[in-house]
């Protein structure tokens, strides 16, 4: 369990330092773009956008269309919502199946097609990311509100920054 927590800290930490990279959900494809290009502004292989993104085409992309990819902040959250999923949890099953997940995010054991069978696939990234964001909107909004929050998350939303500057001042 302290492996686990200490996992989902550095992930935490890695996603921290790249923020401006992290808040982008998605990378909108502007004029003269390239998909080797968006590679190295997401920091993932041409390969792995193409699949995630169902290109056929790797040479042919247009202008003002999004391209989805997996920043260490969603990584960073993905492990967050299964390190809190998985401490909620009373099932055995469902705790070694969040248990396994956060063990692929940390590995970054993550499969971006489905022709690739191991590790946990990337949609369920973005799904388990998109989780943890929603649960921090719903505790930001109740801190804002001046109710105790059950948890205290780690806030990713940039719509909340100035909420968290005022908490913390």
């Amino acid at each position: 369990m302290k492996k686990m927590l200490l996992g989902v800290l550095v992930l935490v930490a890695i996603g921290m330092v790249q923020l401006p990279q992290a808040l982008a959900a998605d990378y909108v494809i502007q004029p003269g773009d390239t998909l080797v290009k968006i590679s190295r502004v997401t920091g993932q292989t041409v390969a792995q956008l193409a699949d995630l993104n169902g290109i056929e085409n790797r040479d042919l992309i247009y202008a003002g269309k999004k391209i989805k990819f997996i920043s260490n902040w969603d990584l960073a959250s993905a492990a967050l919502w299964c390190y809190k999923r998985n401490s909620e949890l009373t099932s055995a099953y469902y705790k070694r199946s969040y248990a396994a997940a956060l063990r692929n995010i940390e590995l970054r054991n993550i499969s971006y097609s489905t022709e690739q069978h191991s590790g946990l696939h990337a949609f369920t990234v973005l799904d388990f990311a998109k989780a943890w964001r929603r649960r921090s909107q719903q505790e930001a909004l109740e801190a804002a509100l001046n109710r105790k929050p059950k948890f205290q998350p780690c806030i990713y939303d940039p719509r909340h920054e100035q909420l968290i500057r005022a908490r913390h001042e």
